[in-house]
């Protein structure tokens, strides 16, 4: 940065614009890498490790940004350039955090004091080129917790391109959810969803964004969430024909009549698959059992690969993080899969794609995030064990529901990490609580947190009379936008907690040994937050789910440890009382805790598959030998009436 927020505020004064602008959008650019990380010219004999003064230093710098901006679009001579608008709309996240930390909030006030809600009475006026300048101005600032609506629908007729940046760049989610105007105002652009046209994308590049809503409207409360699902799937569904080369398109659409070889191949797609991600341990055993009969490929970018353990594959299809769909497309239709498995789907931008183009005769998914993809081309929804009635399950995914009987209950199947040692593990679970003060954790990252458990948390420390601290993990630097900003909204609803900033598996653990109870994020829970509640031996409370699969997952890994009516709870309003009880009566957290040690044996908790009699229980060889079956005896059928 060549000027300070006050020589700025100067220029502003002299007119000079062009510079302000330059420095503004050098500012937000340099804010937006993976963990929204300012890069700040410090003062000097400022240095990091005096952390609270750095702290004020980046909070104070981050407030006069916003204030910089205000003045300046206040300014009677100021005309936005295109090049700053754009900017805006597509760092969408950076210009809703600045605002968050500021004493702004939002940028309401801003969209208000220039009269811009004029333009949403559309009937007023036909746009034209000047209205179109105001349209754009009017997106750029608007953001997610704005208490204002827009008509989405209306907004994608008059002007698509725009619109699409300015949708899909408000939800990427890197504002957390805990402040309940910016998860009420996530959840509306959410239900906007729900009859927006299904529109002309001129290349993939312009449809990389919704990657982040079609995952991350999971975490949300709503009931109407998975309307962006289902139109995301529609668009990628509707601009296929247009994105792919033309006999990669011709392959896609003869993959239906194609039949499955007597020795299938099984490409299976892995987003994620790092050795301390919950897709590798969840299941790698399962991939492990289903190499025993089919050949197995692995398709995966390099980076994922590098720090992957993919031995039990037969090949293994790496591609480069820059390489389009069309290529990736092709390296796959090169393989002749029989069968497409998806572990996961959504965690990635290609993995969206690709799961909404069809590669191969059959296609199917797993529960790594446990929700429907609502793609015409994923054909099955595999789960394993018996814990689940077909017909209640199928109701929550547009895949046909594959569930066999007799399997017993779903085993977790989690592996250990190469780094995690027994006598790590084993100082984890002994070590003793802090006598000051009543540690709580929510080990599952931020993203998942929204208002509704910090509505807990809040209740939690009104309703005990001992000294409560919260534990929460964010996946941002510290210093960074994102961790500062989740940091103050925290602070609006809780008086005591500490924040931690990403760090190594086994340090994480070490800040989760701290806490003498956990808390689940709701509704959506985890697999990896559980297993690692497990490894330190601390009793974790989790509600019971009915709905859609993401709302059980949490029961099935307490369940495999006989642990599911312990920590079972009914409700958020259980949740509360179970949690109080806890904290306030001694005798109560010592019998749970004593529980949690007896049962939560590194035996039962991590896979062992020299000590496996029966793989029923999570294998998901039974559930591709029934889809074969089907497949086999739908060709079947065709021959038939052909002849």
């Amino acid at each position: 940065m060549s000027y300070s927020p006050q020589e700025l505020e100067v220029l502003i004064k002299q007119g000079k614009f062009t510079l302000v602008e330059q420095e503004i959008i050098y500012f937000i650019e340099n804010a937006s890498d993976k963990s929204n990380y300012i890069k700040l010219n410090v003062p000097a004999g400022m240095h990091s490790d005096n952390k609270d003064a750095y702290e004020v230093e980046c909070n104070s710098i981050v407030a006069a940004y916003a204030s910089l901006i205000v003045q300046m679009f206040c300014n009677a001579k100021y005309a936005p350039s295109k090049i700053l608008l754009d900017t805006f709309l597509t760092h969408k996240v950076v210009l809703e955090l600045l605002f968050s930390l500021s004493a702004w909030k939002t940028t309401d006030a801003l969209i208000e004091k220039l009269n811009m809600l004029e333009l949403l009475k559309f009937k007023k006026f036909q746009f034209t080129k000047k209205r179109m300048y105001q349209l754009h101005g009017f997106l750029a600032l608007y953001c997610v917790g704005s208490k204002y609506r827009l008509p989405w629908k209306q907004l994608f007729h008059i002007a698509p391109e725009l619109t699409l940046i300015a949708y899909q760049s408000m939800l990427i989610h890197g504002v957390s959810l805990v402040d309940k105007d910016r998860n009420r105002g996530f959840e509306a652009l959410l239900h906007a969803a729900e009859g927006l046209p299904i529109i002309e994308i001129k290349n993939p590049e312009q449809a990389k964004a919704l990657a982040h809503p079609y995952f991350y409207c999971s975490y949300t409360t709503s009931k109407n969430k998975y309307e962006i699902k289902k139109w995301v799937a529609k668009v990628l569904n509707h601009n296929a024909k247009r994105w792919l080369e033309r006999d990669l398109y011709e392959f896609s659409a003869s993959c239906d009549s194609r039949p499955i070889s007597e020795n299938p191949t099984i490409g299976v797609v892995l987003e994620r698959y790092t050795k301390t991600h919950a897709m590798y341990r969840c299941y790698n055993a399962r991939l492990a059992e289903l190499s025993k009969e089919y050949k197995l490929v692995a398709i995966i970018e390099r980076g994922e690969a590098q720090d992957a353990d993919l031995s039990v594959f037969d090949h293994i299809e790496v591609f480069e993080p820059n390489e389009d769909i069309n290529s990736i497309g092709c390296r796959i239709r090169d393989l002749e899969p029989d069968i497409m498995l998806y572990p996961s789907v959504g965690m990635s931008w290609w993995g969206m794609f690709l799961a909404n183009i069809r590669f191969a005769p059959v296609q199917a998914m797993l529960g790594g995030h446990p929700s429907s993809s609502y793609s015409d081309a994923m054909d099955y929804f595999i789960f394993p064990g018996d814990n689940l009635d077909l017909d209640d399950i199928q109701k929550f995914t547009s895949e046909k529901a594959v569930v066999i009987d007799n399997l017993g209950i779903i085993k977790q199947a989690a592996v250990k990490h190469d780094t995690l040692t027994n006598e790590m593990i084993e100082d984890f679970s002994k070590r003793q609580p802090d006598k000051e003060v009543f540690t709580v954790g929510v080990n599952g990252v931020i993203q998942k947190v929204n208002a509704t458990l910090i509505s807990v948390c809040k209740e939690i420390e009104i309703q005990t009379t001992r000294p409560i601290k919260f534990i929460f993990f964010s996946q941002h630097k510290p210093y960074s936008l994102g961790f500062m900003a989740t940091k103050a909204q925290l602070n609006r609803y809780i008086k005591n907690f500490e924040l931690v900033s990403y760090a190594e598996y086994v340090d994480y653990l070490a800040t989760l040994s701290r806490c003498e109870l956990l808390l689940p994020t709701i509704p959506f829970g985890g697999s990896n937050s559980n297993i690692d509640a497990m490894i330190v031996k601390r009793p974790k409370l989790f509600i019971e789910g009915s709905g859609e699969l993401y709302t059980r997952t949490d029961g099935f890994d307490w369940l495999q440890v006989d642990m599911y009516h312990t920590l079972c709870c009914k409700g958020t309003d259980e949740l509360l009382r179970r949690a109080v009880e806890i904290i306030e009566n001694q005798e109560v957290l010592a019998s749970l805790q004593q529980e949690v040690n007896e049962k939560c044996s590194l035996d039962k908790v991590f896979f062992d598959p020299n000590l496996v009699t029966d793989s029923r229980g999570y294998s998901i060889n039974p559930h591709v030998h029934k889809i074969i079956e089907i497949e086999s005896s739908k060709l079947l059928e065709q021959d038939l009436m052909a002849s």
